[in-house]
C-alpha cells in the first residue's frame, strides 16, 4: 500500500511538475486527474458518490459554495496553493471518500510523516495570522517541528538525522546556530 505522501505527491506531479507550491487555477483545471488518485475501496459502495460529492461543482449554490469542496480543502492563499495544504486534504479526501474518519496510513513513518505536516502547517497559520503576509515557516521552527516527532518517534534514529541536516541547512541558509 502506498503512503499518503506517495498518493499525494502523484496527484500533485499531474498538475505540478516541480515545486512545493502551484497555482489554484492550474489545480481547478487537473481535478478530474486529481480525484482519479483518490484510493476507493473495492467493497466501499458509496465511495464513488463520496467522491464526486468532494469534486463536482455546485451549480444550486452562490458565491464560493459553488466550488467543489476539495478546491476549499486546499486553503489557497492569493491564487496559490501549497503541497503541504494539499497533501492534507487529500488525506481528509481520501479518508472521506473511505468513510472512516480514522488515519488510513496510521502506524510507524507513514504517520509520523503526517504529523509532522500537520505541525508545520499549523505553525505556517500561526505566522500568517501574526503577520499577514502568507503562511511561511522559520527554518528553525521546522527543526523543532523535527525534534517534537523524533522524540516519539518509533525510529528516533531516522527523525535524528534529518533533524541534523535541517539543523545544518538552517545554519548555512540563515545563520543560524546548530
Amino acid at each position: 500500500m502506498y503512503s499518503s505522501f506517495e498518493l499525494a505527491r502523484e496527484a500533485w506531479s499531474v498538475c505540478c511538475i516541480d515545486g512545493m507550491v502551484q497555482s489554484e487555477e492550474l489545480l481547478e483545471r487537473s481535478l478530474a486527474r486529481i480525484a482519479a488518485r483518490i484510493p476507493v475501496a473495492a467493497d466501499a459502495a458509496s465511495g464513488p458518490q463520496r467522491l464526486h460529492r468532494l469534486f463536482r461543482w455546485r451549480e444550486e449554490e452562490v458565491g464560493e459554495r459553488r466550488r467543489p469542496k476539495f478546491l476549499r480543502l486546499v486553503r489557497p492563499h492569493r491564487g496559490q496553493v501549497h503541497f503541504l495544504h494539499f497533501w492534507h486534504a487529500f488525506c481528509q479526501a481520501s479518508r472521506f471518500v473511505a468513510g472512516t474518519a480514522e488515519n488510513l496510513w496510521a502506524g510507524g513513518l507513514l504517520g509520523e510523516f503526517d504529523v509532522l505536516r500537520d505541525e508545520l502547517m499549523a505553525i505556517a497559520r500561526r505566522a500568517d495570522a501574526e503577520r499577514g503576509d502568507g503562511p511561511q515557516v522559520a527554518a528553525q521552527h521546522i527543526v523543532d517541528a523535527l525534534t517534537r516527532v523524533r522524540l516519539c518517534s518509533t525510529d528516533p534514529e531516522f527523525w535524528r538525522a534529518i533533524e541534523r541536516s535541517a539543523t545544518a541547512t538552517a545554519a548555512a541558509d540563515y545563520g543560524l546556530e546548530a
